[in-house]
């Protein structure tokens, strides 16, 4: 019964990299998400030599489709996304209605511009670590 689970699991797992070209699946995801976050946490026990369900056979299997043992790591690929998003918004929304103000922008956008501009005073003034590739996307889109 467990294998027949992990395996129905791990095949949706398979589904979900076919769709998306990664195995970088969020905790959040219904269904796989919790399921994956326990293989993460089993895999870790392993790793550390105490009991795990995880067993080397589905270790392999998880390594073959590149699941990130690291959840940090897919939480900020997942922040990155976010902000990549936000910053096409942005984009499109200074395009279709340009010399406009943050004023007039949808909440959601505004509160978005206003934050990052509020970041980017705080990294000119030495006070956080700005990541290279969000500051330099904010100063090719002013």
């Amino acid at each position: 019964v467990c294998e027949y689970k992990w395996q129905n699991q791990f095949s949706r797992l398979i589904d979900f990299y076919e769709q998306h070209g990664h195995a970088h699946v969020p905790d959040s995801l219904a269904g796989i998400g919790p399921w994956v976050k326990e293989q993460r946490r089993e895999y870790h026990k392993f790793r550390q030599g105490e009991p795990s369900r995880l067993t080397p056979k589905h270790a392999m299997a998880l390594n073959r489709i590149g699941l990130d043992w690291n959840r940090q790591n897919t939480v900020r690929r997942e922040q990155d996304a976010v902000f990549q998003e936000r910053v096409d918004e942005y984009m499109q929304y200074m395009e279709q209605n340009p010399g406009t103000s943050t004023a007039s922008m949808p909440k959601k956008l505004r509160n978005w511009v206003e934050r990052q501009r509020k970041l980017y005073r705080k990294w000119l003034q030495g006070e956080n670590d700005m990541m290279e590739e969000r500051r330099s996307a904010l100063e090719d889109i002013g």
